[in-house]
């Protein structure tokens, strides 16, 4: 499935990363009901093999050709990993943060509002359930662009802004 994030039908990609997401959150939902169970410990081993593949291959479709609606799935699809990862525990993005970052600063730098919103929320879910280490190295050009988030006019954009900025706080 991760493989079919590239197709070539915008649509179709589309309906796959919607399946994945949705893939995702089962996965969740299946570890809090077999809690110490031997299905929640192959749901984990299954994701943390592929959680390096699920980047690579969603940071791809984040690129200068993807598209506006292409690259808020993607947001969605990985906000959705970062709740599953986090709730299953001991699975970490932080090796994977020189992977995602570009994708995250890009989108906060972007003309289109919905795709800023879309960083800001991703940025604030991934701050608050990984160690504020993990972004000492990339908090000198992300505080910049949630700065200028928080001056936006658009006021969904000024309070998730807003809402990532405590969470900078405790990062620094």
């Amino acid at each position: 499935l991760v493989g079919r994030f590239k197709e070539r039908e915008e649509n179709v990609r589309l309906d796959v990363l919607a399946c994945f997401t949705e893939l995702l959150r089962v996965t969740l939902s299946a570890e809090g009901r077999h809690k110490g169970k031997d299905v929640g410990a192959q749901a984990k081993a299954l994701l943390e093999e592929k959680v390096p593949m699920i980047i690579t291959a969603a940071t791809k479709q984040m690129g200068p050709k993807g598209s506006l609606k292409t690259k808020s799935a993607v947001f969605a699809m990985l906000r959705q990993l970062v709740q599953v990862t986090a709730g299953i525990g001991a699975i970490t993005l932080q090796p994977h943060m020189d992977t995602i970052m570009p994708s995250v600063t890009s989108a906060m730098g972007d003309k289109s509002a919905a795709l800023k919103l879309d960083g800001l929320s991703f940025l604030r879910l991934l701050m608050e359930t990984h160690e504020p280490e993990v972004f000492q190295k990339s908090i000198d050009s992300l505080a910049p662009l949630v700065i200028n988030c928080v001056n936006e006019e658009w006021y969904k954009i000024i309070a998730e802004a807003v809402r990532v900025v405590g969470t900078i706080v405790r990062v620094i």
